[in-house]
């Protein structure tokens, strides 16, 4: 059967985006059913009728002349013939059989050979880029064999990086997945001197050995799911002059930080059991998302304290904290914990604190914290415990921010107040009402609703809500569901 470039493009202007984007066509293209000659999808019968290729309105239809035809392998010889008079109402076929295919496309030979301008790689830049090394490494060893006679030693790593390089370069992009471990680059001082950003995941790092390579110019490490030693990443930080930016999410480690230049700290998902900021006086956001790990998680922390130490220091140009969890976390600030003590933290603009609101204690050193941050402005509360019976009782006996207007940074600085998984339980509606009461220059106040609260609590408070005194005549009041 003639393939020409014409039949192979109209055989594909018809086809759906495959899921694979290395396969651009495998499978019959037209003729679906069959007729009395042949029924089904995968190969159509040599004689009979049958219905017309319904891609092509049965422009073009195969003519099969012996046994079954499956492309160009099973059966007999094929011609294509235009619009021969078919029994059925499509037209488009007088003998069934198959449509010409494209068969799998496999791109790796051809990347690993540097051969280009092919149609099938057309095809392959029209679709975003899925590019995984272990398949660069398979066409590279099926081309050592055939050249060489030989092939790659067991357990033997080859070195594929500039073809690696070279695929980026070709593909126009975008590129929806890029998946680099089962190859090895020869040279890491070249690939690693203009490394700005480092993300790694799913990846044991026990040695984490990143002297080997030069890491002058890095500037974002980000390390997800990562099996580490802590002590030895400290070292990196320190040494890292140029680190901007630290994200560690879902690791086991505990963690020191010590570093002139470094801006953001983001933990998030992690257990361990300290934190100590030593140093970082260009530190501006930290997020400190640690629970505890080991035995101490399975403490309640509702009745033990914090197991998780914080310890901040040296700080002068932090303006966010986010995710302290007063249920877990000890938190110190230049030695002085930040919840027990008179301190000041002057720079913090941006807080967020997740609390149990039924616990006692944690209300009392929410209030405390306020106390310490005389220039906030945004303050968000992240509740992290249902409504208990007891609630409105000890709210209304304790009653902890009626002398709210006491505080600072409500009185002078405060612009917005959010509460998430917001569930219309006392101790909430007591903390937002004692806000609007005494925050002249509130902006907004927004309850972003739990989902898995009662909608029929939730609807009451906000309707009592709605009916609060507001001291600021600007302020927006949202809740979201």
């Amino acid at each position: 059967m003639e393939r020409t470039p014409r039949l192979i493009r109209l055989a594909l202007a018809g086809l759906p985006v495959a899921l694979d984007p290395w396969m651009i066509f495998r499978g019959s293209l037209g003729g679906v059913g069959g007729g009395a000659g042949g029924e089904g999808t995968n190969a159509a019968g040599a004689t009979g009728g049958g219905d017309g290729c319904e891609d092509f309105k049965g422009a073009f239809a195969a003519r099969a002349k012996g046994g079954q035809l499956r492309g160009q392998e099973d059966g007999g010889s094929g011609e294509d013939v235009k619009q021969q008079g078919g029994g059925t109402e499509d037209g488009g076929l007088a003998g069934a059989g198959r449509s010409p295919s494209l068969r799998k496309y496999n791109p790796y030979p051809d990347l690993v050979n540097q051969t280009s301008g092919s149609l099938c790689e057309t095809v392959w830049g029209s679709r975003p880029l899925v590019l995984y090394d272990k398949h660069l490494v398979s066409a590279k060893e099926q081309t050592i064999r055939a050249n060489e006679g030989g092939g790659v030693g067991i357990g033997e790593a080859l070195d594929i990086s500039k073809t690696i390089t070279r695929t980026l370069k070709r593909h126009p992009g975008p590129i929806r997945s890029f998946r680099v471990d089962s190859s090895k680059w020869e040279d890491d001082q070249e690939l690693s001197q203009k490394l700005k950003t480092l993300r790694l995941g799913f990846v044991g790092l026990p040695d984490l050995d990143l002297y080997c390579f030069n890491y002058s110019a890095l500037q974002v490490l980000d390390l997800f799911c990562c099996n580490f030693q802590g002590l030895k990443l400290a070292w990196i930080i320190n040494d890292c002059v140029t680190l901007r930016e630290l994200r560690i999410s879902y690791c086991k480690e505990n963690l020191t930080v010590n570093s002139k230049g470094l801006e953001r700290v983001h933990l998030w998902g992690n257990t361990a059991n300290q934190l100590v900021i030593q140093s970082a006086p260009k530190l501006i956001d930290i997020v400190t998302g640690i629970t505890p790990g080991g035995e101490r998680a399975k403490t309640n922390p509702m009745r033990f304290t914090p197991q998780v130490s914080v310890s901040i220091n040296d700080t002068p140009a932090l303006k966010s904290i986010r995710y302290l969890l007063l249920p877990y976390q000890d938190v110190t600030v230049n030695g002085i914990p930040i919840a027990k003590e008179t301190m000041a933290l002057t720079s913090v603009q941006d807080m967020k604190i997740g609390l149990y609101l039924s616990n006692r204690t944690q209300r009392d050193r929410l209030r405390k914290i306020l106390d310490s941050l005389p220039m906030l402005l945004d303050l968000s509360v992240l509740r992290m415990d249902a409504i208990t019976p007891s609630e409105r009782f000890e709210v209304a006996i304790d009653e902890p921010f009626d002398d709210i207007d006491k505080v600072v940074c409500v009185k002078m600085h405060l612009r917005r107040f959010s509460i998430e998984d917001f569930r219309g339980g006392p101790a909430e509606k007591h903390i937002i009402k004692c806000i609007l009461s005494h925050a002249p220059h509130l902006l907004m106040l927004n309850a972003k609703c739990c989902a898995t609260s009662s909608k029929e609590d939730t609807r009451q408070a906000v309707k009592e809500i709605r009916g609060y005194e507001q001291l600021s005549e600007g302020c927006q009041v949202k809740f979201q569901s």
